[in-house]
């Protein structure tokens, strides 16, 4: 028996699977897993498309050609793998989709131009249900948050190392002393900080996790159009267009992250980025495992070298500085790691060489990038060194 009657175009529908994707598991131990949750509405032309893991929710709504409803129910589910394929392998074009229910067998019919295809559904009474609810909530530009956590998404380290520290896996909201800054720690070396305009209004602080903040990434858009932010106490839900990503909080008090008050820096200087992140590539070439790469910094010069003592090689560069002050130093740091906080940012950065905080024993690198939409920016790279100390 004939439930539900769909007619859309293929390519709305492909877009919309490939931003689901988010929140399917690539080896679901739950089969719902696998399903896309399709609700229509009487009366509608809006479908709302929904994935999920139980922790972590997206839905996608489209306007759809037309809508038929021909019963009580008005959601069903198709498989995730089989549709989305489906979907690749169709021409640009109008297809109707529909659904049937009889007994205990559920399924869906999709019709393109001459050809029918028929995949096996679910009961959609069994998928996930997540509530949307918040006591919170606050908006910041597309554009901005687009930015922010462009810089520092790749600072979060892959799930694998943060088994322990589940409150890394992501990054971290964080709405004190004023503002609202975004902050993406790899616990060890590397620390970004983004601060925007939004203000602090005594929300909670809380971790957004990795797969949605990449998932965003991809779909927010270099505007003024508003995100908004709807915080309970054990999930996040963020809506922007036709997006909505839900997401289940990160257990674990993120780590103090910086101190009020900083010692004066033994060294400070402007640097051109696009002359410093081809020195170093090429700087990189000859190093051994350690991926270090030693920076001297000395009569308004900036040294890049690394070697592999093994091999007998050594590989070195160099590139001018402006405006260098404090005596001649150098700092051995994770070469990889800085060419991957270089690489979100452009123009020129300020370089300060200082200790992290009074009493520390070894010195650390800040660099202040100079064009920055949002208040500030803040890399911030703990140097490695071999010596005790």
């Amino acid at each position: 028996m004939t439930q539900i009657k769909i007619e859309a175009r293929s390519r709305d529908l492909l877009k919309a699977f490939s931003t689901l994707s988010a929140a399917i598991p690539s080896n679901p131990l739950v089969p719902m897993y696998g399903y896309v949750k399709i609700d229509v509405y009487k009366s509608s032309k809006k479908i709302f498309l929904t994935s999920s893991d139980s922790r972590l929710t997206v839905k996608v709504f489209l306007e759809a050609g037309s809508v038929e409803i021909l019963s009580e129910e008005t959601s069903f589910t198709v498989p995730f793998d089989d549709t989305s394929k489906l979907l690749k392998s169709l021409p640009d074009a109008p297809i109707s989709m529909g659904y049937e229910h009889e007994g205990i067998n559920f399924t869906v019919k999709i019709l393109s131009q001459t050809q029918e295809y028929v995949l096996a559904a679910e009961d959609a009474r069994d998928f996930p249900v997540i509530s949307q609810g918040g006591k919170d909530s606050f908006q910041i530009d597309a554009g901005q948050l687009k930015e922010g956590i462009g810089y520092l998404k790749d600072l979060v380290p892959p799930s694998k190392e943060t088994e322990f520290k589940p409150f890394l896996a992501g990054i971290y909201f964080d709405f004190k002393p004023k503002y609202l800054t975004l902050v993406g720690f790899d616990g060890n070396m590397s620390l970004g900080i983004f601060e925007t305009d939004v203000e602090s209004a005594g929300f909670d602080s809380f971790t957004l996790p990795l797969r949605a903040v990449s998932l965003l990434y991809g779909v927010l858009s270099n505007s003024s159009d508003p995100v908004g932010f709807t915080l309970s106490a054990k999930q996040v839900s963020v809506e922007y267009g036709n997006i909505c990503v839900t997401a289940s909080l990160m257990e674990g008090s993120y780590p103090l992250y910086r101190s009020e008050v900083t010692p004066e820096p033994r060294l400070t200087a402007t640097v051109d980025l696009e002359a410093w992140k081809p020195a170093l590539t090429r700087a990189m070439i000859f190093s051994d495992s350690t991926r270090e790469a030693l920076h001297a910094f000395q009569e308004d010069f900036m040294f890049i070298s690394s070697e592999d003592p093994m091999l007998s090689k050594k590989s070195m560069q160099d590139i001018p500085l402006e405006d260098m002050e404090g005596e001649p130093l150098e700092i051995l740091v994770n070469g990889d790691k800085l060419l991957k906080l270089l690489a979100a940012v452009g123009g020129s950065a300020r370089v300060e060489i200082k200790k992290a905080f009074a009493g520390a024993k070894v010195e650390s690198m800040y660099i202040f990038p100079e064009v920055v939409k949002g208040r500030s920016t803040l890399l911030f790279l703990m140097p490695i060194v071999r010596n005790n100390y």
